[in-house]
């Protein structure tokens, strides 16, 4: 019996010893496997993430109202390296939200999404433990595209010396905008805002980016508008007489005199224009449909367009009154 177990010693020493250090090696290596698995300094981290659930939105439909798109994660990991990959930057990469795409209905109304720790998928290593908030709300409405109106909205001043004159005008008028019916249907235009400052005659067109609404498709992201940017006014008082009439039918033949002898025209144009008139240059035209027989004295209401400038000026910016308003002319042959 001694002999038996001093055999069985024995072989066992020499099994034991046998490659002892091949074998030492083998269990530190399953040893350490074992550690990362199961082991290690475990640390938990509250992470916040999108859920990107707009995704599995039905054709046809699309999110009717503005909803909390944040979900935060409380999440357990092996050690800090792992739990430091799902940082701001990297969680969109590595942070997947699923859930079944029939749960979403293509009706009208608010839809409740129940969330756990199931819907999230993570890097290897990295535990759910808690999912925060677990029902999500989105309101859903079918989808309609509609025309809208353009309108621009003006700020600021322009350069010194100039005005803004008239409305501003806009190219496309009108946007096609997309998007859930009882948003689309609650627009009534879309507001392009364009800012006047430091701007003059030479900076008349803006490249203008819509206003948009969230959750909407636009067809257009921006607008051009025209705007008709002049000088500023000035009135300025000129006495005329019959040297700046005129008869179109014959005038190298006709002579015309004027009862009052001198008319007074208040002009008002753009100032650098206005400064640079001279009398000389303003000629009142008469023709046969003011004055019907000649040699005999006419009255005549003053009317601006009767008046012909020899200097070019835009006629929308120009205003003319006369004093007095009527008087009356001969026209007689020479």
């Amino acid at each position: 019996m001694k002999l038996q177990i001093k055999d069985l010693l024995v072989r066992t020493k020499r099994a034991v010893l046998n490659n002892f250090l091949l074998k030492l090696i083998s269990v530190l290596m399953a040893f350490t496997l074992w550690f990362i698995v199961t082991g290690g300094t475990k640390m938990e981290e509250t992470i916040q993430v999108r859920h990107g659930l707009e995704r599995f939105v039905p054709d046809g439909w699309a999110i009717a109202a503005p909803m909390d798109r944040e979900l935060e994660l409380h999440v357990r990991g092996r050690d800090d390296s792992v739990i430091r990959l799902l940082d701001p930057g990297e969680v969109s990469r590595l942070v997947t939200i699923n859930i079944d795409p029939g749960l979403i209905q293509p009706k009208k109304g608010v839809q409740r999404i129940e969330l756990n720790a199931n819907n999230v998928s993570l890097p290897s290593g990295v535990e759910v433990l808690d999912v925060r908030p677990s029902t999500v709300l989105m309101q859903i409405d079918s989808v309609i595209s509609r025309e809208k109106p353009v309108r621009v909205a003006v700020t600021g001043e322009p350069r010194e010396g100039y005005r803004l004159n008239g409305e501003p005008v806009v190219e496309p008028a009108v946007v096609t905008v997309t998007g859930a019916q009882q948003i689309v249907d609650s627009i009534r235009e879309i507001l392009a805002e364009v800012s006047l400052d430091d701007r003059g005659m030479d900076d008349g067109v803006a490249a203008v980016t819509l206003r948009r609404i969230p959750l909407l498709n636009y067809s257009e992201n921006a607008v051009e508008v025209a705007l008709d940017i002049v000088e500023i006014n000035e009135t300025r008082a000129f006495t005329i007489d019959a040297s700046n009439f005129d008869f179109r039918d014959g005038a190298d033949r006709l002579s015309v005199d004027v009862d009052p002898m001198q008319i007074v025209l208040n002009i008002t144009g753009p100032t650098s224009w206005i400064n640079e008139l001279r009398p000389s240059e303003i000629r009142i035209m008469l023709d046969r449909d003011l004055v019907e027989n000649l040699d005999r004295r006419t009255p005549i209401t003053f009317r601006s367009d009767l008046v012909v400038f020899s200097r070019p000026a835009r006629s929308d910016l120009v205003e003319i009154r006369a004093n007095p308003n009527d008087f009356h002319v001969i026209v007689s042959s020479r």
